[in-house]
């Protein structure tokens, strides 16, 4: 199974790194980030079905290659379950990836199992490093106002919703407080 896996990977990676809907730095700084912190939380959590969080890790986001940013979530679910199922995964294996992507926003679907909490926490970790919000905020054609209020919402639902692990909030803590502090020196000024 392994040999099978890491066949879907590679093919997931290239068609993350060829997306004309993806920037450059998806990869590279979202998906092999949030890969880091899942694998790190599996070490912790040494009961977890590392091949789900590992498939999941690269099937969460997978639609966002499409051009897909309302629900991004369940329309990549639908996207991992086909993809599985063609490589002939046991249902009960597809159906905890799926729910894994599905409930990886924290969204419509809450996370229940293991691995599912284990890829929503990644998830969230990785947009604490190497400048996602930023990146993100930029995206975003908004006044900058509203911009501001998205960008932080999104802090505070990465930080209070998604970490699931008290060792993911003591690891992200420092980064949450320098963008409190980043909030009240803007609203002050």
């Amino acid at each position: 199974m392994e040999e099978k896996i890491e066949v879907i990977i590679r093919e997931l990676e290239n068609k993350i790194k060829s997306s004309q809907y993806l920037d450059s730095w998806f990869y590279s700084e979202h998906l092999l980030v949030v890969q880091k912190f899942a694998l790190w939380l599996c070490k912790i959590y040494p009961t977890t079905n590392k091949d789900a969080v590992l498939l999941a890790v690269w099937l969460h986001d997978i639609s966002r290659a499409d051009g897909v940013d309302e629900n991004h979530d369940q329309k990549g679910a639908q996207i991992a379950r086909k993809i599985l199922q063609e490589n002939n995964f046991d249902n009960d294996f597809i159906d905890l990836i799926v729910k894994t992507c599905e409930s990886h926003s924290c969204k419509k679907v809450k996370p229940e199992s293991l691995e599912a909490k284990i890829l929503a926490t990644a998830d969230a970790m990785s947009h604490f490093e190497n400048g996602f919000y930023l990146r993100i905020y930029k995206n975003w054609n908004l006044k900058y106002e509203d911009a501001l209020d998205k960008l932080y919402q999104k802090i505070e639902r990465d930080y209070k919703q998604k970490l699931f692990f008290p060792e993911a909030i003591k690891k992200i803590k420092p980064m949450y407080e320098a963008w409190q502090k980043i909030k009240e020196r803007i609203q002050t000024n």
